[in-house]
């Protein structure tokens, strides 16, 4: 047989039906021959979700083949490819393989496939059918609670059944807070931002961290406190928490809005990313709406030498 013109991961990533699989092929008559096929059977899953973890944008492909080839895949295969529904928001492919992996029970059994389930429709923005899955189960992880608490926080628009259910959350981590935090910046509840934090620092379930750290920044920028945000910039320093790039630009922007000029050139002085693009546009926003000219000037001179 002629080798085939085209390589089976470049081929449609459309999902097969098994019905369409060519027939088996006669077992072999002697033991040792039906005992090599049978392990090869069993590898062959593990080979493909090999194979998916290091080609992760061909995982559906590779998903596609391995239903081809007659074996059927194991719940490694399964969360690789809801993964990849999840990164290209692939609606159609995640009902797909919801159907295929409920029809072997694998989603009622495996709690990473259940939780990779949830993921792909809480990304494809299809909640309802995040919610009916999370439900299904009585052990889910941490990774499933924290996807359903960002599909919500998406939403955008509910935030009772976002406090709601990160209320009933049986423990939480930072990605918990930061996504409550983040929604409440986004929907412009800054108070609330800040009264979720301290409750944060008051659990004491998990440290913040730089992500937490911009968003109450952010959030006490747009209340133009100063005395928070002298507070928040202490923390920072206090907890040794490095001054990247998004947090320095946030401390930057408050300490503008705030018309403290010189903190934020302490910042901008201070930041490990201290020419970056964004620190520098934060820096001349700064000077340019607190009347310093000359300064801005002077910054955007150095921004072109660079």
């Amino acid at each position: 047989m002629p080798a085939p013109t085209v390589p089976f991961f470049l081929t449609s990533t459309t999902l097969a039906t098994t019905t369409n699989k060519p027939p088996p092929p006669p077992p072999p008559c002697d033991a040792q021959s039906h005992a090599t096929a049978a392990s090869g059977a069993s590898a062959a899953p593990a080979s493909y979700a090999a194979r998916m973890r290091l080609n992760p944008h061909l995982a559906l492909s590779l998903f596609d083949h391995l239903l081809r080839s007659g074996a059927d895949p194991d719940p490694a295969a399964y969360a690789l490819a809801l993964a990849a529904c999840a990164r290209g928001r692939d609606r159609a492919a995640a009902a797909q393989l919801h159907a295929h992996a409920a029809k072997r029970g694998v989603v009622a059994s495996h709690r990473r496939v259940r939780g990779r389930l949830v993921h792909a429709y809480a990304a494809c923005g299809m909640l309802p059918h995040a919610r009916r899955v999370f439900d299904g189960g009585i052990d889910n992880d941490m990774f499933a609670w924290n996807c359903l608490l960002r599909g919500y926080a998406r939403e955008g628009g509910d935030a009772d059944a976002l406090q709601g259910f990160f209320a009933r959350m049986p423990a939480r981590n930072s990605v918990s807070w930061n996504t409550v935090l983040s929604w409440c910046v986004a929907n412009g509840e800054y108070d609330e931002a800040i009264t979720v934090f301290r409750e944060m620092l008051v659990n004491q379930e998990c440290q913040p961290d730089r992500v937490t750290l911009v968003s109450i920044v952010s959030a006490i920028t747009c209340l133009g406190a100063l005395a928070l945000g002298l507070w928040a910039h202490a923390y920072v320093i206090r907890k040794g928490i490095e001054v990247e790039e998004k947090l320095s630009s946030a401390l930057i922007n408050m300490y503008s809005k705030c018309g403290f000029v010189e903190a934020a050139v302490y910042v901008f002085e201070n930041s490990t990313a201290k020419m970056s693009l964004d620190t520098c546009n934060a820096m001349l926003s700064g000077f340019t709406a607190n009347g310093c000219s000359a300064r801005a000037l002077e910054l955007f001179t150095q921004m072109e030498s660079k």
